[in-house]
């Protein structure tokens, strides 16, 4: 009798542990099935008004395209201007002779009025006209 009697707590107890068990996974099961549902409902609201926040825009009618046109021909022939007389500025500015080279020249200064030292070894001459 008393093995029968182990056997029956040994039972007993396995069954108490696997209700155990299984209120843990349903417990666990739910809080994942309210963390999922969480998720699922902030990307839905995210998405709506990512769709609400695109602006659409109205089709354009032949009569705005061929204007657009217009001003893209107008635009291309402006800037094909511009070219032309950017290669002559260029040309005129490769046919102009280049600067004379810069000569030395010596001043006499001697008789002329003046402030400082005369033997000063920097004489600084300033050519103005008064008018």
């Amino acid at each position: 009798m008393v093995p029968l009697l182990i056997h029956f707590k040994k039972c007993q107890y396995k069954v108490k542990l696997m209700m155990k068990c299984s209120k843990l996974f349903r417990s666990n099961r739910k809080e994942k099935y309210k963390t999922h549902m969480k998720r699922n409902i902030v990307v839905s609201i995210l998405a709506i008004l990512f769709l609400f926040s695109v602006q659409i825009c109205p089709a354009q009618t032949s009569a705005e395209i061929d204007g657009m046109k217009k001003d893209i021909s107008a635009l291309k022939e402006g800037q094909q201007a511009i070219q032309k007389e950017l290669a002559e500025i260029k040309t005129i500015l490769r046919q102009k002779p280049a600067p004379a080279e810069f000569k030395e020249t010596v001043i006499n200064v001697e008789n002329d009025p003046s402030k400082g030292d005369k033997k000063a070894k920097l004489a600084l001459i300033e050519f103005s006209d008064y008018q």
